[in-house]
């Protein structure tokens, strides 16, 4: 009821941080469905956040600014993965050892509470980014559109089509 099942990659929800950026072949590409525009087709078919700025008849300089910004996220989205993943491993290596360093342990873990932390702040910095991007209008209209979405209305309306 709340929610697509042909959200994310293989037609099934997609979870973690690049999760909802589309369908096929690793999570790339158009999803199934109706005609939608060019932004939503190469950011998410129908679930992902292009499929909700595709509605928000954006100019030609707001989708120049929103590509920019999306590909600075996910550039520092990828190696940031990369650095907690390094982390975690280094962790795991030292919880494995024979006589596991408690200090070290708690130290790794710190480090992973301040990448974490560091990943928030970046996420709430493109969020503000992007909200700086839009006009009054179009934040009114994502924010009935993302009502929808968490109501699962269009997902009835959708099934009503159908019928």
């Amino acid at each position: 009821m709340f929610g697509k099942g042909e959200c994310g990659g293989f037609g099934r929800h997609m979870h973690g941080p690049f999760g909802g950026f589309g369908h096929g072949p690793f999570g790339f590409g158009p999803g199934p469905g109706g005609p939608m525009g060019h932004f939503a087709k190469f950011f998410g078919g129908k679930c992902g956040p292009g499929h909700l700025l595709s509605e928000l008849n954006l100019t030609d300089e707001q989708l120049l600014r929103i590509a920019e910004l999306k590909g600075k996220t996910l550039s520092k989205m990828v190696r940031s993965k990369i650095d907690l993943m390094e982390l975690k491993k280094e962790g795991f290596k030292e919880l494995l050892q024979p006589q596991a360093d408690k200090a070290k342990i708690k130290g790794i873990a710190e480090q992973l509470k301040k990448h974490k932390s560091e990943c928030i702040d970046d996420l709430s910095d493109n969020l503000i980014a992007l909200s700086e991007i839009l006009t009054p209008e179009q934040k009114a209209k994502l924010r009935l559109a993302l009502v929808r979405k968490f109501l699962g209305i269009d997902e009835i309306i959708e099934d009503d089509e159908t019928l």
